[in-house]
């Protein structure tokens, strides 16, 4: 039979070189539910409520989600980057055309979209009628931005240069 007092010894050399085992806890989440028409509202009218539906902080920081409406046509964001974050779009109602990267794709409901972060995408509505559209961003804390940037488009304080400058505190750089 071997000795075994080898084995322990390298065991024992082995185990107190080892860096202490760092434990990551979240937050407890509960459950919550969401009624249409509830949320942060970040944009849009009675007729399009585009909300944050899901923040952050509800989802222990994994992710945030848009519940988004338009019922104009051909609107969307310019080509823009996002260093932090990646976006997936579901899409519920309407016709959308995607840019991501060097990928242009046409989007109609049932489709689901990602864009992972460092690469450049926009997307905008095609057609007519209304557009619905899940926007989940992971990880979350971006949200931020967007409730800022609704708050200055109803106050009629967004211009341009301040889009871009409020874009850049948050990792995003538009292209167009």
């Amino acid at each position: 039979m071997p000795d075994n007092k080898i084995g322990y010894e390298a065991r024992k050399r082995n185990t107190s070189q080892e860096a202490p085992t760092q434990v990551q806890t979240f937050p407890a989440l509960q459950p919550l539910i969401r009624q249409p028409g509830e949320g942060i509202s970040i944009a849009g009218s009675p007729e399009d409520p585009t909300a944050i539906t899901l923040t952050g902080k509800e989802t222990g920081g994994a992710f945030f989600l848009i519940n988004a409406y338009s019922s104009v046509p051909n609107v969307g964001p310019p080509l823009h980057v996002h260093t932090r974050e990646d976006e997936t779009w579901y899409i519920l109602e309407g016709e959308y055309e995607f840019r991501i990267g060097n990928n242009l794709v046409s989007a109609s409901p049932g489709m689901t979209i990602f864009g992972p972060r460092n690469i450049p995408h926009t997307f905008h509505t095609t057609g007519s009628g209304h557009w619905h559209v899940l926007i989940m961003v992971t990880p979350a804390g971006l949200e931020d931005f967007f409730i800022t940037m609704g708050q200055r488009i109803r106050q009629n304080e967004l211009t341009p240069e301040g889009l871009k400058k409020l874009a850049r505190q948050y990792g995003i750089s538009f292209l167009d």
